[in-house]
């Protein structure tokens, strides 16, 4: 049962990522268009040698680009089986030197570091299952205690309308993970409660300006609002068949992503948005 501090919920969410394969994830063409997409962002608004934090980066993927491409990434997930994972790919990967941390957190804390410790924050997975208001202002709170004054932040959710509409879809394959009335209640209040052990546990579908008035109400500085795939959403497998063919007839689908990427009818159907701020 789901308690009112959220603890149960946190451990139904690590009990799932201990036995979910994120870095297969990565590699369908929709997790590689994003992973592409969310670096590119990436390296255009940060300098290189900056300390950048993968909070929920499990399996390390994003760690090592980050590693690779110039930065000193520190990894933190919910997940000790992911973690696990991690160290063992940033070992293979060779950039075990350029890793600055790889840390166990619980979710909603980041009490392993010290104030003022990192350039920039990259929240690609929290967000997604915080379902009580404590936990994310929390959480929130404690992203602004750890990065340095002006550090850039990136924090991932997924859309009320985007996690409503893949509810809509499980109901009719997976009919007992969303009981009768879940549709509407999630709606109405962006959270979803798994009616079973297994699958997607716990989710928290934010309307854009939540996350918005939740960073600003925690002294960061909204940038913008992009969804990660713009009108490309659904499309993965033919942006990247086109890569094949013609690496400018695929550089210019990602203009087009990049120049519709704040839409807010983009932002608030994505089924992978980003927050970008500042801390104040």
């Amino acid at each position: 049962m789901v308690n009112d501090t959220g603890i149960g919920s946190l451990d139904r969410v690590r009990s799932y990522y201990d036995g979910f394969n994120e870095w297969r994830r990565l590699k369908s063409a929709p997790g590689k268009l994003e992973f592409l997409r969310t670096m590119r962002i990436v390296e255009s608004s940060i300098e290189k040698g900056a300390s950048v934090l993968d909070l929920g980066g499990g399996p390390g993927r994003y760690t090592i680009a980050l590693a690779r491409a110039g930065f000193r990434p520190s990894l933190a997930d919910l997940s000790p089986g992911l973690i696990k994972r991690a160290r063992k790919r940033i070992q293979r990967a060779g950039c075990a030197n350029e890793v600055e941390a790889i840390e166990v957190v619980d979710g909603r804390s980041l009490a392993c570091f010290p104030d003022d410790t990192f350039d920039a924050v990259l929240a690609l997975g929290p967000y997604y299952h915080l379902v009580t208001d404590t936990d994310r202002l929390h959480l929130a709170s404690e992203i602004r205690r750890a990065s340095k004054p002006g550090a850039w932040i990136a924090v991932a959710f997924l859309p009320r309308l985007a996690g409503v509409r893949g509810l809509i879809q499980r109901s009719a394959t997976r009919s007992a993970q969303v009981p009768e009335g879940t549709l509407l209640s999630t709606l109405k209040s962006g959270v979803f409660h798994n009616g079973e052990r297994w699958g997607f546990q716990e989710g928290w579908y934010a309307e854009p300006t939540e996350i918005r008035d939740l960073f600003e109400g925690a002294g960061c500085k909204t940038l913008s609002m992009v969804s990660v795939k713009g009108v490309a959403a659904g499309q993965e497998k033919a942006v990247l068949r086109l890569r094949k063919h013609s690496e400018a007839a695929f550089e210019e689908v990602l203009d087009v992503i990049k120049r519709t990427q704040e839409r807010p009818e983009l932002v608030g159907s994505a089924d992978h948005a980003l927050w970008i701020g500042r801390v104040s």
